[in-house]
């Protein structure tokens, strides 16, 4: 018997999830041009945060622009080339795990996609609707 898993994409948007499933969030080296709301319900729906290398700048300067958006970073991973030094500095002091993979033969996608299938939920999670 082959598993199945039914997923819901609107429940990542929603308040109030049907059947909510766990789901992390990359953030990559690319513009962030959505309305601020559509970050805020994302981040609050994941389980885990994750920025690719310059993602973690994309994100952090996001959060200056809009000072009512406080966002976490649960990990930053990648070569770290394009992190720049006051954003791991910023991103340290919020108590964000910074990891350097050197692998070059992989993209920053394909590390946090990597790290992340390592991920594990805490048994004691609850998964609840965000505000």
């Amino acid at each position: 018997m082959t598993h199945q898993t039914e997923w819901y994409p609107g429940d990542i948007f929603s308040s109030s999830p049907n059947i909510h499933k766990a789901f992390a969030l990359i953030v990559l080296n690319q513009p962030l041009e959505l309305r601020v709301s559509f970050y805020r319900k994302v981040w609050q729906n994941a389980i885990c945060q994750v920025a690719a290398d310059g993602g973690a700048n994309r994100l952090h300067d996001l959060i200056m622009k809009e000072s009512a958006i406080p966002l976490k970073v649960d990990t930053i991973i990648g070569d770290l080339d394009s992190l720049r030094h006051d954003v791991r500095n910023y991103w340290l002091q919020t108590g964000s795990e910074i990891l350097h993979d050197s692998d070059q033969e992989s993209t920053d996608f394909g590390k946090a996609t990597k790290y992340l299938k390592s991920f594990k939920v805490p048994i004691d999670a609850e998964f609840t609707a965000s505000m």
